[in-house]
């Protein structure tokens, strides 16, 4: 009798180890899940605010710049100046910490290159970033003053 109560207890330790085992497992892999959907929330909350963004132009007699924002907040910002009658030169991008890696700078550089392109002006971009962008991008390249 002894025997088999003592397999008895046995048997519910292994039994309740292998559940607190699975229990484990199961908790870990959710952890594991809700990470990667949170992860995936925040994506798609980045994607719709850059939705969200309206590019607004200002330009002045000497210049201008491009800005993303969204009731009146700047997320990003690309500033140039109109050298001659046929030519502007891309002083600065910048787009804010948090909104970085977005592709707002390339948003920029592609409103600054529609903006000369409509006026059959040429590009000579100051900017590393904006040059770059410019130079990697085949149907920009033709904007470039050489």
């Amino acid at each position: 009798m002894h025997i088999l109560r003592a397999l008895s207890l046995t048997t519910t330790s292994a039994t309740d180890h292998f559940i607190n085992y699975q229990t484990h497992l199961v908790q870990s892999n959710l952890a594991g899940l809700l990470r990667h959907l949170t992860f995936v929330k925040l994506i798609c909350s980045f994607t719709d605010l850059r939705d969200m963004l309206e590019m607004k132009h200002y330009q002045t007699e000497r210049g201008g710049e491009f800005v993303l924002e969204e009731n009146g907040n700047r997320a990003g910002e690309l500033a140039y100046t109109i050298i001659g009658e046929n030519k502007i030169t891309i002083d600065h991008t910048f787009v804010e910490k948090p909104m970085r890696g977005m592709g707002l700078g390339r948003k920029l550089v592609s409103a600054s290159v529609e903006f000369a392109h409509s006026k059959g002006w040429k590009i000579s971009p100051l900017c590393p970033f904006a040059k770059a962008v410019i130079e990697q991008t085949a149907e920009f390249r033709e904007i470039l003053e050489s």
